[in-house]
């Protein structure tokens, strides 16, 4: 079976692209249980495929229909036409579509089947952050939801706590709904060691976040703990921010001179992949108060390096580290300042989370991740064969 594989992050979304990365990676090294086909919509992505062997093509935006046929479609304005990009996968032979991310270009497809991705469902969980309400981002989303979901033959969601939401919300079949848990960056592992100091001009020890500056991922909690480390603790412990401007770093910076903490905040934008390993080694900890789950990338990386961790205590959240990272009271930030001070002062505890940490970082692999996949794909081949022999790749 020829499965069309999706992606559409760029490069500087961040997690969501390095799961998009990790997943395509993961199935190219599959290939012969089924044919995979790669399609990237932006050429970056393309160059950093192909560099990791990955053999792709380029699907031009403007393949991809007029994102207004869908919303037509809904407001009962009938439209059975097939959209160009889904041209290119008929003539391509693909048998199903897999979209590795939340995609609208789904409610396009009129002859192919399709498997798609949730990620998250904080318009719902958080609804107060603009990047997820303001100028209509709430619509959209819901919009993409509302008419992808109850069509897929199968929706990949990253916690049980999304499944039971997406099933609640969305009226979607639980047996449709499978749970495939993030991996980590797949080059976190395998990179040189980079003196992050002298690189990046940090003086001190530092905690680490790399985080893009949404509002959500609640950077001032940090310089708040910082202020109190100083104030209460008498410790210049500096923090080191790394990812891309989401319309909320200069509020952060801005606020950091407020507190005078200037000098104590480090922001090093978007850094290479081949860095991350050694920011999380050098660090006293990465620490992440975001308020957006339940599941994110980051600790899986801090775990399997041994970096320890401070997360948000906040339901699901809380559910993916266990007792392996420092819960942080995200209404107190002095229960951050205390996590630092027991990182520095208690090594048996930092010992004891580090080696928790690393059992759930080996508790779900790459096989683990591939098993789910292919019961999907496997399951979708049997039914298939009742309209279409699998040496009949036509598209016809």
């Amino acid at each position: 079976m020829r499965v069309a594989v999706i992606l559409e992050s760029e490069l500087h979304a961040g997690g969501g692209f390095q799961q998009e990365l990790s997943t395509a990676c993961l199935l190219a090294r599959q290939q012969g249980a089924h044919d995979f086909v790669f399609y990237a919509t932006n050429q970056q992505t393309v160059r950093v495929l192909k560099e990791k062997h990955v053999l792709v093509s380029f699907l031009a935006m403007r393949s991809l229909s007029n994102r207004f046929r869908g919303l037509a479609r809904r407001m009962g304005v009938k439209d059975v036409s097939i959209a160009p990009f889904e041209r290119i996968l008929l003539r391509d032979r693909i048998d199903l579509v897999y979209f590795l991310a939340p995609s609208g270009i789904a409610s396009h497809l009129r002859r192919l089947n399709y498997v798609i991705t949730v990620w998250d469902q904080c318009h719902r969980d958080h609804p107060e952050f603009p990047e997820v309400n303001f100028d209509g981002q709430f619509e959209r989303r819901e919009d993409v939801y509302m008419v992808t979901l109850p069509k897929a033959v199968a929706v990949l969601v990253d916690a049980p706590l999304s499944k039971e939401n997406l099933v609640r919300r969305y009226g979607c079949d639980a047996q449709r709904v499978h749970v495939a848990s993030f991996l980590p960056s797949i080059d976190i592992k395998n990179s040189s060691e980079v003196d992050i100091k002298k690189k990046y001009g940090v003086t001190g020890k530092y905690i680490f976040y790399p985080a893009q500056f949404w509002a959500h991922k609640n950077h001032v909690y940090i310089l708040d703990g910082l202020k109190i480390l100083r104030g209460q603790h008498g410790l210049g412990i500096e923090a080191v921010f790394t990812g891309s401007d989401k319309k909320n770093l200069q509020f952060v910076l801005s606020y950091a001179q407020k507190l005078g903490l200037k000098d104590a905040v480090h922001y090093v934008g978007f850094v290479p992949n081949e860095d991350m390993a050694s920011f999380y080694r050098q660090a006293i900890a990465l620490v992440m108060p975001t308020y957006f789950g339940p599941t994110n990338i980051p600790p899986l990386e801090a775990f399997a390096l041994g970096c320890p961790v401070c997360y948000s205590d906040l339901p699901g959240l809380r559910d993916q580290v266990g007792d392996a990272a420092f819960l942080m009271d995200l209404k107190d930030p002095g229960s951050l300042a205390r996590h630092v001070v027991t990182i520095l002062n208690d090594r048996d505890i930092v010992r004891q989370k580090i080696s928790k940490g690393k059992t759930i970082a080996a508790g779900w692999t790459e096989d683990d991740y591939w098993n789910v996949l292919k019961g999907i794909f496997d399951e979708y081949a049997v039914k298939q064969h009742c309209w279409k022999d699998q040496a009949d790749r036509s598209g016809a």
